[in-house]
């Protein structure tokens, strides 16, 4: 097994490096500016390329930017112009000249109208694409020679340009190692160069609520500041090794976390408020990462590299995900029972069987889903599988595992949404989901209806939920940083919630003696629940003696019977049990 945090297999199809990536506004496409002079446009889910690669440039394509709309592609090259293109057809609709140098940045503003340009001959120009769209009405082609308006005062190479998402400030940043912010109406600096820095600013960013700028710079550090005041808030983080610079940085859409990438092929991700590293490094590109970005709605992180591909990784979780005969990346795992088959479902919508010795396919691809396929599990006897899928299908299906066929109609409950996770019942006869919708579901695996009203009471999705090992409880975690213990029979709450995770649940999971409870949590820490009875019920609390603080993303465990807490996924031991 290849082991990659990869959403699709690296799309390749630039002869040179990669410079420049991004991505459409509804996350559907991607666009790549490459030194072969040309910019790709692919498909986002597929990784296929959906045009002819785009040529007219005459030389390396440093930058690429989709308009707010959708409808067009800027570029900037070492030609000195920009070019904009139809996104639909492919073809080139303007031409912009007026640089003495090469192009190093382009951006749009959020309203569409202006587009901003950045140069090595240390100058800032912005251009009115409304006259251009208009010209384009007219003859189908426009030579824009003319700018708007040019910005002067960096004293070397202007290599990174960025909106604020309210359009109303410019930030660029230099290879004079500052970074100016200024009026995007009036030209005007807001504040004088911040500076901080020891080399080049190569890449900048705003938050999305516009309030803080990120910076990276080839002195391999990353900075973030304040755009209200131009004050330092945090920094310098030493994003990666000494000997390597930073090429590009940028925010999350929730401007909570950071994305860097650099010259020895790394991308790594931070807390943008204490600057700690949020994930282990994303390793794949085999030289210099130019270019990173993350898609609108925060789910995954594209890069494009020297080493001439484009890659798409898992970023909601930075999970690590496995590719073995799936078409695309593989969402979740089950093992049998016994130990013997693997059980891999994918963004492909199809299960794959696996025996675990061999490695070798055991059964045809089980296909039926509409949409992603999120959860799996075995059966106790092995003899089932169960799968959930995301909120556009909105099934449940459950498998026979020798046959490879459905063993009953899809289980679908009123709007139970998508299904993020979903298990059997120790004795095999029941099914519990948790539900994107906020709800738990519990099922009758022979008759498909669901035994109880739907299980209310988080206030956002269930991600995970569990047995106790003799069928009487269940466990649910969520979104909402809580957990939830469930009579499973009448669908009681059995305590009030448990309180203590700072961030979402990860997954859950009884003792074998069904007395204590494992929580993992977005942060990494796991925490242990034992139970007291008394007259009016039992009740789980937490004890102190457990805050395990992992290193790497814990996504999945399991708690053996000797004590141990097990990595599901690595199959290593993480922390054990306190007597």
């Amino acid at each position: 097994m290849w082991i990659s945090k990869l959403l699709v297999s690296p799309l390749s199809g630039h002869t040179k490096a990669v410079y420049s990536v991004a991505m459409s506004p509804n996350s559907a496409h991607i666009i790549s500016g490459s030194a072969d002079c040309t910019i790709g446009v692919w498909d986002a889910q597929s990784g296929a390329q959906i045009l002819p690669r785009l040529k007219g440039h005459e030389d390396r394509v440093c930058s690429v930017a989709y308009s707010p709309d959708g409808k067009y592609i800027a570029s900037g090259s070492e030609d000195a112009t920009i070019r904009l293109w139809n996104t639909t057809l492919g073809t080139e609709v303007a031409l912009f000249g007026g640089h003495r140098d090469r192009i190093t940045s382009v951006c749009f503003s959020p309203d569409g109208k202006r587009l901003a340009s950045g140069s090595w001959d240390r100058t800032i120009r912005f251009w009115d694409i409304t006259l251009c769209v208009e010209g384009i009405g007219h003859n189908g082609w426009v030579n824009a020679m003319t700018s708007m308006e040019i910005l002067v005062g960096h004293e070397d190479w202007v290599n990174a340009i960025a909106f604020s998402p309210q359009g109303m400030i410019l930030a660029s940043g230099s290879a004079d190692k500052t970074i100016r912010v200024w009026n995007a109406t009036s030209g005007a600096l807001l504040f004088p160069p911040l500076c901080g820095h020891k080399g080049p600013i190569q890449s900048i960013a705003f938050s999305s609520d516009g309030k803080w700028i990120v910076s990276g710079s080839t002195d391999k550090t990353v900075f973030v500041w304040d755009a209200r005041s131009g004050t330092k808030f945090l920094g310098p983080i030493i994003a990666h090794s000494r000997s390597h610079s930073i090429r590009s940085v940028t925010f999350f859409p929730d401007g909570k976390r950071i994305v860097s990438g650099a010259d020895h092929g790394a991308i790594r991700v931070w807390d943008a408020e204490s600057g700690a590293e949020s994930c282990s490094p994303l390793r794949g590109h085999e030289q210099s990462v130019k270019s990173v970005i993350v898609s609108p709605d925060g789910q995954c992180i594209i890069s494009g590299s020297e080493d001439t591909s484009i890659r798409i990784w898992n970023a909601d979780y930075s999970a690590e995900t496995v590719t073995i005969g799936h078409a695309v990346a593989v969402t979740t795992l089950a093992l049998s029972h016994d130990g013997t088959r693997l059980a891999s479902s994918s963004r492909d919508k199809r299960i794959r069987m696996w025996d675990t010795n061999s490695g070798v396919e055991v059964l045809h691809p089980l296909e039926g889903h509409e949409d992603i396929i999120l959860s799996i599990s075995f059966s106790p006897d092995g003899m089932k599988i169960v799968s959930g899928s995301d909120v556009n299908e909105g099934a449940i299906h459950i498998w026979d595992a020798t046959s490879g066929g459905l063993a009953l109609r899809p289980l679908r409950g009123q709007n139970i949404g998508g299904s993020l996770s979903v298990t059997f019942s120790p004795d095999g006869h029941r099914i519990v989901s948790g539900s994107t919708n906020k709800t738990i579901h519990v099922w009758d695996v022979n008759s498909g209806m669901e035994n109880l009203l739907p299980l209310r009471g988080h206030t956002d999705a269930v991600t995970c939920v569990a047995f106790s090992p003799n069928g009487t409880y269940i466990v649910s975690g969520s979104k909402d940083c809580t957990i939830r213990i469930w009579d499973s029979m009448s669908g009681a709450p059995m305590c009030p919630p448990l309180n203590g995770h700072e961030r979402f649940i990860r997954s859950v999971a009884f003792s074998p003696d069904g007395s204590q409870i494992i929580s993992n949590s977005a942060h990494n820490i796991i925490h242990k629940w034992s139970s007291s009875a008394d007259a009016l019920g039992v009740y789980f609390s937490k004890v102190d003696c457990i805050t395990h603080r992992t290193s790497n993303v814990l996504d999945s465990f399991a708690v053996a019977l000797d004590g141990w807490i097990v990595d599901v996924t690595s199959q290593t031991r993480v922390s054990k049990l306190p007597q």
